[in-house]
């Protein structure tokens, strides 16, 4: 007997390389131009979701551009909070409310704590998030992690 399992295939396009210099190939970012063939490209092959964040330099504010020109072109957006900003108890709703303007969204797929150390030394973020989620702003959370020893924590 053989069974079949269906699976809705997710692919998610990354986009550091929009906003900054990153990568093996790090001696350029991507032009604004080559940006949005990008983006058309995967509006037509049904790729909508992107991945991004606020410390990928341009990178929100390409995107941004992209979906005012292109208001009927909808992407699912998961966007990322920088460790660079000093943010007190309460500020994290106002600060992705800023973000989605930027990306000329009225909400994000997702928001994420960019660093897991900057986390720990934050933790009312937790209680932020929650509060942004109930609100609607934001569908889910989560924390980027970049070693196992972060998952034990």
């Amino acid at each position: 007997m053989i069974f079949y399992i269906k699976m809705k295939s997710k692919i998610i396009l990354g986009t550091v390389k929009f906003g900054i210099k990153y990568g093996i190939n790090n001696f350029f970012r991507i032009s604004k131009k080559d940006v949005f063939s990008i983006l058309e490209y995967a509006y037509e092959k049904k790729i909508k979701i992107l991945d991004t964040a606020e410390d990928y330099g341009e990178s929100q504010n390409i995107i941004g551009m992209f979906l005012k020109e292109n208001p009927t072109k909808k992407f699912k957006i998961i966007s990322k909070l920088s460790s660079n900003i000093n943010i007190k108890k309460n500020q994290l709703k106002d600060r992705i409310k800023f973000n989605c303007e930027i990306l000329n969204t009225k909400k994000l797929h997702s928001y994420m704590i960019h660093n897991y150390n900057f986390f720990k030394d934050n933790m009312f973020l937790y209680d932020d998030l929650i509060r942004a989620k109930e609100l609607g702003i934001i569908k889910s959370i989560g924390i980027s992690l970049y070693d196992n020893d972060s998952i034990n924590d």
